[in-house]
Parts: structure tokens; sequence; C-alpha cells
């Protein structure tokens, strides 16, 4: 894929209910115009590995179900309770990494409650193509899901595992424990990686989750109360990490700590995901 391909739709500032397809109004970047601003979605003119991003803002008291869709496979975003109080709204937030056929259709979805446009950009959609070769970076990516619960009774923390791992996965080792669980990411050569996990919290529980390198923590997913009610939310972190050939990355989960499970039975649901790719090998400078 030499060709750059990126897009970025935002909402303008309003309230928004209208269900089914999001109609983006504002268009930031659309090059070379594979959104289609009469069908609200994009279009994958080659079959590759891409990168979304679907924001969403959601003011307190509100609920909100939403969804993006890559051809058949769906990501939701979801804030089910109310119990957050009334001192400000939520920006929610997931990224996927994914194999897009050509032909195949990416858009937003409002399944119930309200969402917010805010002049923050707070609200959209952007993507792009996957293509390392400007930063010498090699082709390395993967991503990791899972859409059962996982409840961590121990006081210590512990790996969490991974039940699918997605075909745009390509060039490292997954560890895999047990059958089809996957464990770790073995980083085949030194650089910068990008990463980034999303997860969905369960009602009346705590949640801890750290992305680590060979047991250290770099970034965390936290969830320190257990108020919120018997909702679901999805939250999500990003980050760049430096990590070197045969380094170990691992999601684990803390001690008496809970991640939920989807809120839909459709096999077709990715739930807590976790993503990355190489962004930058040691001798691109």
């Amino acid at each position: 894929m030499a060709q750059p391909r990126y897009f970025y739709v935002y909402q303008p500032n309003g309230r928004y209910n209208n269900f089914g397809r999001i109609n983006f109004q504002r268009v930031v970047l659309n090059e070379p115009q594979d959104w289609d601003e009469r069908l609200n979605s994009y279009r994958c003119q080659q079959t590759g590995i891409y990168v979304f991003t679907f924001s969403v803002f959601v003011d307190p008291a509100d609920i909100v179900r939403a969804q993006l869709n890559v051809g058949h496979k769906i990501y939701e975003l979801l804030r089910e309770h109310t119990n957050h109080g009334m001192n400000g709204g939520d920006v929610l937030s997931r990224t996927i990494l994914v194999m897009c056929n050509a032909g195949e259709n990416v858009y937003a979805t409002l399944n119930g409650g309200v969402i917010q446009g805010r002049r923050e950009l707070t609200t959209g959609l952007m993507g792009f193509a996957y293509n390392p070769k400007p930063s010498r970076a090699k082709n390395v990516y993967w991503s990791l899901s899972r859409n059962t619960e996982v409840v961590n009774d121990a006081t210590d923390l512990t790996d969490y595992l991974f039940t699918r791992l997605d075909v745009s996965s390509f060039g490292l080792r997954i560890e895999q424990p047990f059958g089809n669980l996957y464990q770790a990411v073995i980083c085949p050569s030194s650089g910068w990686y990008y990463v980034h996990l999303t997860a969905i919290s369960m009602p009346r529980f705590r949640m801890n989750l750290y992305v680590t390198i060979n047991g250290e923590r770099q970034i965390a997913i936290t969830r320190e109360s257990a108020w919120h009610g018997d909702g679901m939310d999805y939250l999500g972190r990003s980050a760049i990490l430096k990590c070197r050939k045969d380094d170990r990355i691992s999601v684990q989960i803390g001690g008496g700590r809970a991640v939920g499970k989807t809120a839909s039975g459709n096999a077709n649901v990715y739930g807590t995901t976790f993503l990355g790719f190489m962004l930058y090998s040691d001798d691109t400078f």
C-alpha cells in the first residue's frame, strides 16, 4: 500500500439521537477521497491492514450504545449506566487494527442513547492504511481479543489470556499456554511500538489492567469504583513503547478485579482487544 490513505470526520456542536448510521457532518481529512459523505462510510479500496479510531462524547446521565462496523466485524462502544453524577461528560474511544478487504465499508452506528458533538472533535471517526515503509519499520502487527468475562480472585497480578488472534496479526510470536488461549506477544526486533488496549468493565466490579513489558508495568486502565450499577463501559488507553528483540509484551489483571463480556451474543462482536504495530525500527534515525 504505497499510496497514503487516511481520513478524519467528526460531528459539530450539537446533540444527536438519530439511531442508525452516524452522519458525520464535518470532514477534516480525506485522502484520496475514500470517505463517502453521501453514504456516511469509508470504503477500503485495497485489501490490507487499517487502523481506525472511533470516539463519542456522552453527557452526564445519558447512556450510549454505539458500534464501529468494519465489514461484518463489530466493535462496541458502550456506557450503559447513569450513576456517574452530573459534573461532566465522558469521552469514550476505542482504536482497532483490522484486515479490511477491498470493497468493505467502515461506518459507525448509534444503537441507543444520545451523543454530543463538541468543537474539540470529541465525537468522530478517523483511520489510515498501515504502511511501515516510510519509517523503515518492519511488518509487525497484532490484534488479540476476548468476548468472555474474566475475574481474578487472587490478590496478585496474573496474565490476562485472550481467546482470539485476529487474522490482522503478522511477523511475531504469540505465547499460547493452552490450546486457543493467547498470553503474550514476543517482539521480533527492537524498535518503538504503538499499543492500544480496550477493555469492557463489569457491573459492580473494580478493574485494573496493565500493559507490561517483561512484567514491568507500562500503562494502566483503572476503574477504582464499583458503584456504577448494572451497566458496562468500554475504557481504553494508547501508548508508544520501546520493545527490544525477544521482549515479552503482555496484559495483566490486578487481584480481585474483573473484565466483562460483550453486551451482545453476536460472534462477530469484538470485546476486550489488545493491538499493536511497529512504528519505528532502531535503525530509522
